[in-house]
């Protein structure tokens, strides 16, 4: 038996005895938007143009399914015991992950609403700098808005799927916590003033949140959603945060009005 088979062969289980929920064949995945608008997995074409899972996929698909079902499920049950405007923003956040043409909506209104509107403002700043001070300074100032875009690059790069969407989501949190705090001092370099106060915020918060190692820690977080709220809540200063600044994209994509009672799987 070839090591692949057998994985497979655990897989199928394990699954079976967790009794996680499968399409009744994994035929069926082949056609469905399943994997490339929810799972976020790019499927290969053969030379007729037919999608073409082999073993080695099928493991990766069951892998990531599995994923996404643990977040989904953590996801309902804290929404559940939740209260106001976070069971809000959960709810929400469980209806847009459920489908695709949502999930969609959701990623370009957090490049196009947050993401962008606040990056420009900071390289606005940070043209200025490059433009007007010292070298040494400049070259903080080019390097740091190089990471901001290489971040807000491998973000895009994802494409579709609710992994993108976790990733905006964080992409975009920490982006409107750190204009928050230094918008007054960006209004003041791109007014021409450039104090010390901002150039040590950049260099210390703002280099922190988009360290090199942003992605792999949102991708450790998102098993369920309490790690992930545990773990960007206290960095943005909490959950009451992230539900203002979710709220008005969520509610856009979801609507205004959901039946809690029929967000059933």
């Amino acid at each position: 038996m070839s090591e692949m088979k057998l994985i497979m062969e655990n897989w199928h289980g394990y699954l079976n005895e967790e009794r996680i929920s499968l399409p009744e064949s994994l035929d069926e995945w082949h056609n469905s938007s399943y994997i490339t608008e929810i799972l976020g997995i790019k499927l290969p074409l053969n030379e007729s143009g037919q999608t073409e899972i082999n073993e080695e996929l099928e493991a990766h698909i069951l892998n990531e399914h599995l994923l996404y079902e643990g977040f989904i499920d953590s996801l309902l049950t804290t929404a559940k015991r939740s209260v106001g405007k976070v069971k809000d923003l959960f709810v929400t956040l469980y209806k847009i992950l459920k489908d695709g043409n949502a999930l969609g909506s959701f990623i370009l209104l957090l490049n196009t609403k947050v993401i962008n509107p606040i990056r420009k403002q900071f390289n606005r700043a940070f043209n200025k700098i490059i433009s007007n001070a010292p070298a040494k300074v400049a070259d903080i100032a080019n390097k740091l808005k190089q990471i901001l875009k290489d971040k807000i690059d491998s973000f895009r790069a994802l494409g579709d799927g609710w992994k993108a969407a976790m990733v905006g989501s964080t992409i975009a949190l920490l982006l409107s916590f750190v204009y928050e705090k230094s918008k007054n001092l960006i209004k003041d370099v791109i007014g021409g003033e450039l104090k010390d106060e901002f150039m040590e915020f950049i260099k210390g918060t703002f280099a922190k949140f988009f360290g090199e190692d942003l992605l792999n820690n949102i991708s450790d977080r998102i098993l369920d959603i309490k790690t992930y709220i545990g773990w960007i809540g206290p960095v943005v200063g909490g959950v009451d945060f992230i539900a203002s600044t979710l709220e008005p994209i969520t509610r856009r994509v979801a609507g205004p009005s959901l039946d809690f009672s029929r967000l059933n799987r």
